[in-house]
C-alpha cells in the first residue's frame, strides 16, 4: 500500500514489534502499511464514525489482513482497553480534541508506552499538556505536503517525577546552561519556543521548521500590517500578542542559523 508522506513519515514513528492502536483511523491506511510490512504486531483501528471505519473494515479485507487488524467503532479510546496498546497513534485532529480524546481515556492513555500525535492545530496546547502530565518527547519530525506544514512527536513517560522544589531547581539548572550556550535567552522565552516549535526540531535545525518559520514569519508581518492602520482597544491589544509572537519568531529564527553556522 502507499501512503501519503504526512502518513508515512507519522508510520515511521512507530516502534517495530509494537501492538498499535490507531484512534481516527478514517481509512485505516497506516496500520494497514505498518503490518503489511510486518513494522508491528498487530492494530486496532478505531472511529468514531461508521463510515470512515467501513472503508477501513473494506481495506483490511483487501489485504487480507482481518486476522491483524481490529476495527471498532470508538469514541476516542472508549473501546480501548488499558495494556491492549503499546502504542497510540492520534493522528489529522485538532489539538485540543487530541488533548481531550488522552484526557478521557488517560487511564488507557497512559497504559501504553508511547503515545505518538500528530495535531492539525494548538501543537502548542498538546506540548503543554504532556509536560503537565509527566511526558517528554523523544522524537519529532515536520513534513511539508501540499503547501501544509505537519508536526508531528513521540512522547513517552518520564522516568521520574520531580517534586515542585526538585523540579524548580532542574528547570533552573538546564535554563542556565541553555542560556550560556544559546545567547542569553531567558528560562521563560526558552520554554515557550519547545513548546511552540518543538525540542526536537528546535535542536535538530529542521529544515522543514526553517520553512515553516519563514512562512509563519510572512503571515504575522501582514497581519501587523493591517493591524497598525486600525484603530481601537482590541486592535491594541491583538498588535501587542502578534509583535510578541514576532519576536518570538525571529529568536527561533536566529537560533537556527546560529545553529547551522556551529
Amino acid at each position: 500500500m502507499q501512503i501519503s508522506k504526512r502518513l508515512r513519515a507519522v508510520a515511521d514513528m512507530v516502534p517495530p514489534g509494537t501492538r498499535l492502536a490507531d484512534v481516527g483511523t478514517d481509512h485505516g491506511y497506516v496500520p494497514i502499511f505498518l503490518v503489511q510490512n510486518d513494522r508491528i504486531l498487530s492494530a486496532v483501528a478505531m472511529d468514531i464514525n461508521r463510515g470512515p471505519l467501513e472503508r477501513a473494515r473494506l481495506h483490511i479485507r483487501q489485504y487480507n489482513l482481518e486476522g491483524r487488524v481490529e476495527t471498532r467503532l470508538s469514541d476516542g479510546l472508549e473501546k480501548l482497553l488499558p495494556g491492549e496498546a503499546d502504542v497510540i497513534l492520534i493522528a489529522g485532529m485538532g489539538g485540543m480534541l487530541t488533548v481531550r480524546i488522552l484526557e478521557n481515556g488517560w487511564e488507557t492513555a497512559k497504559s501504553a508506552g508511547a503515545l505518538i500525535l500528530q495535531p492539525q492545530s494548538d501543537i502548542r496546547e498538546v506540548r503543554l499538556f504532556l509536560k503537565k502530565n509527566g511526558y517528554r518527547i523523544e522524537e519529532e519530525n515536520m513534513v511539508e505536503e501540499d503547501g501544509k506544514f505537519y508536526p508531528m512527536m513521540r512522547a513517552v513517560p518520564s522516568p521520574w517525577i520531580l517534586d515542585p522544589a526538585e523540579e524548580e531547581q532542574e528547570r533552573s539548572h538546564s535554563c542556565a546552561a541553555k542560556s550560556v550556550r544559546e545567547g542569553e535567552i531567558s528560562c521563560a522565552v526558552w520554554e515557550e519556543l519547545h513548546l511552540r516549535y518543538g525540542p526536537a526540531l528546535l535542536k535538530a535545525n529542521h529544515p522543514v521548521l526553517l520553512r515553516y518559520l519563514e512562512r509563519e514569519q510572512a503571515q504575522m508581518e501582514k497581519v501587523r500590517e493591517k493591524l497598525l492602520r486600525e484603530s481601537g482597544s482590541a486592535a491594541a491589544r491583538r498588535l501587542s500578542e502578534i509583535e510578541e509572537d514576532l519576536r518570538l519568531n525571529r529568536t527561533a529564527r536566529a537560533l537556527y542559523a546560529a545553529g547551522t553556522r556551529k
